[in-house]
């Protein structure tokens, strides 16, 4: 069980492998949200080799997602439905954003989306590096493969920045 319920404070209070559990779920749920975020993204870039190369990032993106996947259940944690769906609303109502069209994109949105994307890659590395972390003293997570994909998604974050950079110089510096 991962959670226990402290009937002498009357409270509830989490095990080790709880907080490891909600920390997972967290992570999972806005890996669901990134996977939104950059398919559309890539979809809806104005450059064509923005496209494609953001097209590539989110591919790759999604079979890492696999490998968290992969931890949560050699771990025993279960998907939360509710953190998935509240951060899936997330990013759709981070579509709403004033851009100074009532429909469609505008010139900055290219780079707003990219900047957005960035930041969820670095978090996600984040996640990667605490996994890290936590397999040198947890058998049970596999060092060389969170190396891996720590790497992967180190790449993924270097290939958007340089993506973003390219639009930031085509709409702010034209």
């Amino acid at each position: 069980m991962l959670a226990n319920l402290d009937t002498t404070k009357g409270r509830r209070s989490m095990t080790e492998d709880g907080w490891l559990a909600m920390y997972l779920q967290d992570h999972s749920a806005a890996a669901a949200a990134t996977v939104s975020l950059l398919q559309r993204s890539a979809r809806e870039q104005s450059r064509a080799e923005v496209r494609a190369s953001l097209s590539d990032v989110a591919a790759s993106f999604v079979a890492d997602r696999e490998v968290l996947d992969d931890v949560m259940d050699s771990l025993e944690v279960p998907m939360s439905g509710t953190k998935t769906a509240a951060a899936w609303l997330g990013e759709w109502a981070g579509r709403l954003k004033l851009n100074g069209r009532l429909t469609g994109r505008a010139p900055l949105s290219d780079v707003v989306e990219l900047e957005g994307i960035t930041l969820a890659l670095t978090a996600v590395a984040l996640g990667w590096t605490t996994l890290l972390e936590l397999s040198l003293q947890d058998r049970r997570l596999n060092e060389e493969a969170l190396r891996t994909v720590l790497r992967r998604c180190l790449d993924q974050r270097r290939r958007v920045e340089v993506l973003r950079l390219h639009c930031v110089r085509e709409e702010l510096m034209a």
